[in-house]
């Protein structure tokens, strides 16, 4: 479908690396290299390695759900999960226990070697058993830095792999889903599960892996501590045993409201959406405080559940520091209490192994609580569209020697309570068949029944041949012209041009820069109604297929265009092909071989007109049918159509359309001073700041304290060991004179080692709880920082963009837009906290660590310079690549999200045409993109992790060799101090790493969505006049209006209307009459003057001058909600007013209740239904201008008399600009504006021109009779 050619990227190193650069992450250095020299874009992603292509993992799951279903057994997306990965994750995470208990068998024990060998007095051990002791040390420093790093990317591959093929099988699923299954999935709900929901899959198999691997891990660290001190063991394991079941439980209720959550984030990216779509029909209604209203509360609701997820996941991990803490400081209790000996050895071998039961249930257990409580939401919600209803398969019959026909038995289609069609019984065969009827009798339906678009509740249809249809919106994807003509086909020359042709599109064609290869903006936009309509009829034509479904696709043209299209397309192009035409116009069902007649719900006959033994019947119902069908009376030339009202960016050669601007460079200061604005200020950020250096403060001292209670202990039980010697060998040294002496000053020397110690380890108490209490407080205090500069961000960000000038709209995808409000703000809203919080905590504790070393050694102060040079030196290689790459990875999201929308509003067209497989290559394709960018930050990341932990581990070296190597006089206290400090620091220095590249990631969400806080919005500032305005006087002058430096659309305008005129505007596409609907609202910026009553309407109130100033759009839309919020959406109106109204514009009969749901994917009205609501709605508004933007031209001719009568009656006092392509609306006006190429060519009363038989207007009107 993308009209760009696909470009060969590079292979990814990674495939072709050797062993040694695979495990060291050499082959990294390439990317590194080209993102130091320059900022990369996605020219620089590599291929997607073949594990990772969306179409082979998509098309896999999607076989295997399939055989699942097939299944008697109850369907299970674990089951498949399990037969797809189950050998790999197994494999790996055995590897990884094997090599965790090898280690934690070994390397707590020689620790505890190396700091009894600086025990005090000790002679058991000799420097080569130190030596020894600190080489099992360093190697498994260096092996585990060699073994985690390639475990991750190992195990983040297959969450990699489980996120794409789910997104892949989603996508696939769409296009099987049934008409009820997709009235209950929104678009908001496929984009959630896709960007957001599949996120948790990719994390749960790493913390998930994690989860198990650690229980394991654990029991066997609880058996080595048995082995070593006994039942003591227990007293801090029971500690973390007692909350698990407490945790277990918040962790279901984290289920619940995160699945809570996700639905009103569903909710609100629907509500977006749907604005975002409308947003230039919005503004001219003035309705965007409604809309902001209406998605601020629904962002309330998602945030307030949000919050109570976040604060159960909070308790969560609460409870987790909290026991953590505790337990250790138990069991050494328990242990002293036990009258064990306490000596600096066995305390720093408890701390060692306690540390792995610390990690388990301090960070494992609480991640694998939460993170699984998200991968069994995001379960939920996945196997919720897994197990949808689909579509039956439609019966394909050869049926008379393999002729098409479409057959439909006694069928009744029901939506809601609703009847739509009622006992159809109709055959249909090879020729131009026209179905007719007045608006909502179900000729639409008609056709989407016999497409299976929607759900039969009654009979059978039957369909023998392949379909191409043409709908009546116009359905268009953001690619060039010619792409949306071919749609996946293969391109014929001669055909091509051919349909081309008899669509009418040459001229419009040869009017553009780049002619078919113009690039269409979001549902081609930058195109007018008409020349939407004839590139949409062109794909259907273009396509060869037994069936034509052309669904009224002639009723926008003006009738000279129609005309032609009728006979150069229907009745020749398709001559002896089946086709089957709604229409209105009496000409198209006269010379058609069968008319369907349409009443009601029902077939009320049909008609053969060229039969003449039924000349009786066929006058009657003709008789019938013409009461309702328009003429034939436009006002355009095919060849006169031109371009549309304004073209999208069009300097891109071969280059992603949907491409999001990536900014450069490090993310600003100012984003991060404009973040903390938001969240509270920097005088909370600095609070915060100070406690968390209180916080750490309080945690170092107290290893420091706990260091100088295990050398005072060691004091003690030394000066204890004297006084025992001393009194089991008393008769030796009562020998001597100063036996007593010694023997006191050893009682005495006790008596102050046991005072200190007991001092110390109070304070060793006290600090832990401030330490404990500190952290939780920082932890809350970071968290609700950051919640409301989440809410308040997105109240700015929505404001601003309701705010935008339109040339924002035009210029901006919607995909591009729902991407920042999407996965950015849920980054914002659930990541950077946590984020911030660790990275803060981090970056204090490596500090304290440093702290803590150079208290121990001075010289030590030498290696951690040296070190920090390098990983310095590091840091500016990496930080270019993650801020680039980050950037490249948020932004390659926005053509998914974009595609997932083109591909919802096309649905009836894509399974029509059978299109679904080039769609599905499309997807495949975007998101190859995506998952390139991913996996090369992953892998980054990783790399630049590994490189630092290497430089960690020789930090670890150096510090070991200094005190084995030179005579430092360290205690053993210090020296454990040291030791435990400096592990800490290598395990830290990766975690710093990934949090502060984390942080830069997520801060460039941040950076993103702030962007759309910066843009420059409509000047709202003004003059509120009473009672303006009150006559209606609209005068132009000099007014010209530019989309940009060349396209200048109107060219010094100049006219006058009067009070209570009825103006009809003509003229070809792009003369400039929807510019001037642009102009009078002040969607552009103009110049020259625009006055009404006089008064400038720059200097009127936005606001203001659009709410007294009505239109009936040429496309009418109803909101989603109920009939009552789409005409009054502020409730200023009662209900008998609302009711006058809709009885007024005659469509009173058709609504049930003022309540009634109506919506974007509802089909309870018709086009011309719906656009008389919109008349309804222009009545209420009592205003003194109304503007009918080609109104009429989805209405029967009973509608088009009606909306006549309103304007002759209801609107008698009112100024009326009427924009029309049909003669008939404008010969009763009391002028008509002829435009051409921006200015007025003709403007006087039509009986004039028409008399003037020189009047460009009357030549139009007699090349049309």
């Amino acid at each position: 479908m993308d009209y760009f050619v696909r470009k060969k990227r590079k292979q990814n190193p990674r495939e072709t690396a050797n062993i040694f650069s695979l495990f060291t992450f050499a082959y990294t250095g390439s990317i590194f290299k080209k993102a130091f020299r320059k900022d990369l874009d996605e020219d620089d992603l590599y291929e997607v390695t073949g594990n990772f292509e969306s179409s082979k993992l998509g098309d896999d799951l999607e076989r295997r759900w399939d055989r699942e279903q097939s299944q008697k057994k109850p369907k299970s997306i674990y089951r498949i999960l399990f037969n797809m990965f189950f050998v790999r994750y197994i494999f790996l995470g055995i590897a990884e226990m094997s090599y965790k208990l090898t280690r934690s068998a070994l390397e707590p024990r020689a620790f505890e070697n190396l700091v009894s060998f600086f025990g005090e007095g000790q002679t058991k051990l000799t420097k080569n058993d130190a030596l020894y002791n600190a080489g099992i040390i360093v190697l498994f420093n260096f092996t585990g830095t060699l073994f985690y790093n390639n475990l991750y990317i190992s195990m983040i591959s297959i969450g990699i792999e489980v996120r794409t093929c789910f997104s892949a099988f989603l996508y696939r699923k769409l296009f099987k889903l049934s008409p009820a299954a997709l009235a209950d999935i929104s678009f908001g709900n496929i984009v959630t599960l896709i960007t957001k929901d599949v996120q948790a899959f990719e994390n749960g198999v790493y913390f998930l892996n994690d989860f198990w691997i650690g229980s394991v891990h654990t029991a066997f660290v609880c058996y080595l501590l048995y082995s070593r001190i006994g039942a003591t063991t227990f007293a801090g394991i029971f500690v973390f045993l007692g909350v698990i079941p407490l945790q277990m439980y918040l962790g279901k209720i984290l289920k619940k409201l995160r699945l809570k959550t996700c639905v009103k984030t569903d909710e609100r990216l629907d509500q977006t959406q749907e604005a975002l779509s409308m947003i230039r029909i919005i503004k001219m209604y003035t309705w965007e405080e409604y809309f902001m209203r209406k998605i601020d509360s629904t962002r309330k609701l998602e945030v307030n559940r949000m919050l109570a997820g976040i604060y159960v996941k909070l308790l969560v991990f609460t409870l987790s520091i909290l026991v953590s803490n505790l337990g250790f400081y138990i069991l050494v209790m328990a242990y002293i209490w036990m009258d064990q000996p306490a000596d600096s050895a066995i305390i720093f071998y408890l701390m060692s192994n306690y540390g792995d039961i610390k990690l388990f249930f301090g960070y494992v257990l609480p991640y694998g609580i939460t993170t699984g409580a998200e991968f069994m939401s995001a379960t939920l919600r996945l196997n919720k569209v897994l197990k949808a209803e689909e579509l039956p398969a439609i019966e394909a019959q050869n049926i008379n020697n393999d002729k098409p026909k479409i057959e439909l038995d006694d069928v009744t289609i029901n939506i809601g309570k609703q009847e739509i069609l009622k006992q159809i019984n109709l055959k249909l065969q090879s020729g131009l068949t026209a179905i007719t009827g007045p608006v909502g009798a179900g000729k639409s339906a008609l056709l989407k029944t016999i497409l299976h678009d929607f759900p039969i509740t009654k009979g059978k249809v039957s369909i023998a041949g392949s379909l191409s249809y043409a709908s009546q919106t116009p359905w268009l994807f953001a690619s060039t012209i010619k792409q949306n003509i071919l749609f996946g086909q293969e391109y014929d020359q001669k055909r091509y041009q051919e349909v081309i042709r008899v669509c009418a599109l040459e001229y419009d064609l040869s009017l553009f820069d780049k002619g078919d290869e113009t690039i269409l903006s979001d549902n081609g936009l930058n195109l007018s109604k008409g020349q939407q309509a004839r590139v949409n009829l062109a794909r259907a034509v273009y396509r060869t297929s037994d069936i034509y479904l052309i669904d009224d696709s002639l009723t926008s043209l003006d009738g000279h265009v129609a005309d032609f299209i009728y006979e150069e397309c229907v009745r020749k192009f398709l001559k002896g092909k089946f086709c089957v035409l709604v229409t209105q116009t009496k000409r198209h069902l006269q010379e058609a071989d069968y008319v369907v007649v349409v009443k009601n719900g029902r077939v009320d006959g049909v008609i053969e007109p060229r039969d003449s033994t039924n000349e009786s019947v066929l006058r009657k119902k003709l008789e019938e049918v013409e009461k309702t069908l328009e003429e034939d009376a436009g006002i355009e030339e095919a060849d006169d159509e031109t371009r549309g009202l304004l073209e999208t960016e069009q300097n891109a050669e071969k280059k992603q359309i949907f491409k999001d601007k990536l900014k450069t460079g490090s993310v600003s200061i100012s984003n991060y001073k404009k973040y903390m604005s938001f969240g509270g200020g920097v005088w909370i950020m600095l609070l915060f700041c100070f406690v968390s250096g209180i916080y750490q403060f309080t945690s170092s001292y107290t290893e420091k304290l706990l260091s100088t209670w295990v050398d005072e202990q060691q004091k003690f039980l030394n000066i204890k060991s004297k006084i025992r010697a001393h009194e089991a060998n008393k008769t030796f040294y009562d020998l001597f004179e100063n036996a007593s002496t010694i023997l006191a000053n050893l009682t005495e020397q006790l008596s102050v080692a046991d005072e200190a110690q007991k001092r110390t380890f109070s304070w060793y108490n006290g600090m832990l709880g401030s330490s404990t209490c500190l952290q939780v407080f920082t932890t809350f205090v970071m968290f609700d920082f950051c919640r409301r500069a989440s809410v308040r961000i997105h109240f700015h960000l929505m404001k601003n963009i309701f705010a935008a000038e339109m040339a924002f709209f035009d210029s901006h995808y919607i995909g591009v837009i729902l991407n920042r409000l999407s996965q950015d703000l849920v980054n914002m809203d659930e990541n950077l906290s946590e984020i911030l919080n660790y990275t803060f905590e981090a970056i204090y504790y490596i500090f304290g660590s440093v702290i803590l070393l150079v208290s121990v050694n001075y010289y030590f102060i030498i290696y951690i310079g040296i070190v920090s040079v390098l990983l310095s030196g590091l840091g500016r290689i990496y930080l270019p690549f993650g801020r680039s790459m980050k950037r490249l990875e948020v932004a390659t999201r926005s053509p998914i999200i974009n595609h997932l929308k083109s591909t919802f509003q096309g649905l009836t067209t894509i399974r029509a045409c059978k299109a679904d497989a080039i769609l599905k290559k499309e997807y495949d394709k975007y998101y190859d993109v995506y998952t390139s960018s991913h996996f090369t930050l992953i892998v980054c990341q990783t790399a630049y992790g590994f490189f630092a932990n290497v430089l960690s581990n020789i930090l670890v070296t150096c510090v070991l060799c200094t005190f084995i190597f030179l005579d430092t006089d360290t205690s053993a206290g210090n020296v454990g101090l040291a030791l435990s400090q400096i592990f800490s620091i290598g395990n830290i220095v990766n975690w710093v790493v990934r949090q502060y590249t984390d942080l830069e990631s997520m801060m460039t969400s941040v950076e993103r969505v702030f962007e759309y806080t910066d843009i420059k919005t409509e000047n709202e500032n003004g003059v509120v006049l009473y009672k303006w305005p009150e006559h209606g006087i609209i005068r132009y002058k000099n007014v010209k209006l530019a989309y940009n430096e060349t396209d200048v659309v109107l060219n010094n305008l100049n006219f006058d209307v009067q009070s209570k005129q009825k103006i009809g505007i003509v003229g070809r596409t792009g003369a400039g009459k929807s510019s001037i609907i642009s102009t009078i609202f002040r969607l552009y910026d103009i110049e020259g003057t625009i006055s009404i009553d006089g008064v400038d309407t720059k200097t009127a109130s936005l606001h203001h001058l659009r709410r007294n100033l009505a239109i009936i759009p040429q496309d009418p839309v109803l909101f989603t909600g109920t009939i009552r919020s789409n005409l009054d959406p502020f409730g200023l109106f009662s209900e008998s007013d609302l009711w006058r109204a809709l009885e007024r514009a005659n469509i009173k009969e058709s609504i049930a209740s003022l309540d009634e749901a109506v919506g974007d994917r509802t089909a309870n009205f018709s086009l011309g239904q719906r656009q008389m609501i919109c008349v309804a709605r222009a009545i209420l508004s009592r205003a003194k201008i109304i503007v009918l933007d080609e109104a009429t031209a989805n209405m029967d001719r009973e509608s088009e008399a009606v909306v006549d009568d309103i304007i002759k009656e209801v609107f008698a006092d009112c100024t009326v600009l009427t924009i029309a392509h049909r003669l008939r609306t404008v010969l009763d006006c009391d002028k008509v504006m002829v435009l051409d190429r921006g200015g007025i060519r003709e403007f006087d009363e039509p009986a004039t021109l028409l008399r003037d038989e020189n009047s460009y207007f009357y030549k139009m009107v007699k090349k049309d009779d």
